[in-house]
């Protein structure tokens, strides 16, 4: 066969398999948004904001969170082995701290940037690129964490943008500080390995079965 004629074929293979890959990738997460509607829906969370995702390497298990009030709630669901309900567990953030820092430029362009799906952490310290160290003078800082980046509770985008003395308000830092996921070793390649000996375990397996 004419190298032209493989090549061809070879595109045409190519142009299928993604194209199969994307057809599955929509249905998939529409199997996972019907199965997480009918289980928020009596948590009175069935139009709550919410996002669901593919876990690392596959598009078998996904994870769903929806926010609520006081933080947010999230679930898994594996394509293969899971079957009934959904189940939700409730994650805190501090949303007052949240609501006394909003008009801040830099939560205002997170809040853009992550739509909303943010969590906030007071945490004892100052802020420094190593994370945020605690210290004997009492301030805290206020962290925002990306949750559709990373997995519960290390997420890859944190940043400090405030601080607060005590018995002060809080005061926003300029520019905002990026903080380090304090699961570090997650990314290692022994960390990677553990991720995805735990993803593979749980597409095939329901906790508790």
């Amino acid at each position: 066969m004419p190298r032209r004629a493989l090549a061809q074929h070879a595109l045409v293979a190519g142009l299928a398999l993604s194209s199969a890959y994307l057809g599955w990738s929509v249905l998939a997460k529409a199997l996972v948004d019907r199965a997480a509607v009918a289980a928020l829906a009596p948590m009175g969370l069935a139009h709550a904001p919410r996002f669901s995702v593919p876990q690392p390497f596959n598009t078998l298990l996904w994870r769903v969170v929806a926010m609520t009030p006081d933080g947010y709630v999230m679930a898994d669901r594996s394509l293969v082995a899971d079957r009934g309900p959904m189940r939700f567990a409730a994650h805190t953030s501090d949303t007052a701290a949240l609501q006394a820092v909003a008009a801040y430029p830099a939560v205002q362009r997170l809040g853009w940037f992550n739509h909303g799906f943010m969590r906030a952490q007071v945490q004892p310290g100052a802020a420094t690129a190593a994370g945020v160290q605690d210290g004997a003078d009492g301030h805290d800082t206020l962290v925002l964490s990306d949750l559709r980046m990373g997995l519960e509770p290390d997420y890859t985008f944190n940043f400090a943008v405030a601080t607060r003395a005590p018995g002060a308000a809080w005061q926003a830092l300029t520019p905002p500080v990026r903080v380090p996921a304090s699961g570090g070793a997650a990314l290692s390649p022994d960390g990677i390995g553990a991720l995805w000996r735990g993803v593979w375990q749980r597409i095939w397996h329901t906790p508790g079965a």
